[in-house]
């Protein structure tokens, strides 16, 4: 959420051209996010959750324990075929998994 959620006019720092300034705007905003009530922060998550249903023209992602699901959207011609799924290492940017601090084995 800190990285997605912007006040109008705010612009995040490019991550690939200057990822310490990035790193310190990211961790200020996980500071500020962290300190909400958890009431705010379920009224956040709720409105992610409805957002993305609203962007599920052609399909709905699904988070598993493998990584992510697409599943075609009901009524759709698609609606047959079998999920489409990508593990969560495919998911990631390696700059997320630089930032995450895993070696690479154990993130994809």
């Amino acid at each position: 959420m800190a990285a997605q959620l912007l006040r109008i006019g705010e612009q995040a720092p490019d991550p690939d051209r200057d990822s310490l300034n990035y790193l310190e705007w990211l961790k200020g905003r996980m500071q500020i996010i962290s300190a909400y009530p958890e009431s705010e922060f379920l009224g956040l998550l709720a409105m992610r959750h409805r957002g993305n249903k609203l962007l599920t023209h052609f399909f709905s992602i699904e988070e598993s324990e493998e990584g992510f699901i697409a599943l075609p959207h009901e009524g759709s011609e698609a609606e047959s075929l079998p999920p489409a799924r990508f593990p969560v290492s495919a998911c990631v940017s390696e700059f997320a998994k630089r930032v995450g601090g895993k070696p690479a084995k154990y993130g994809g």
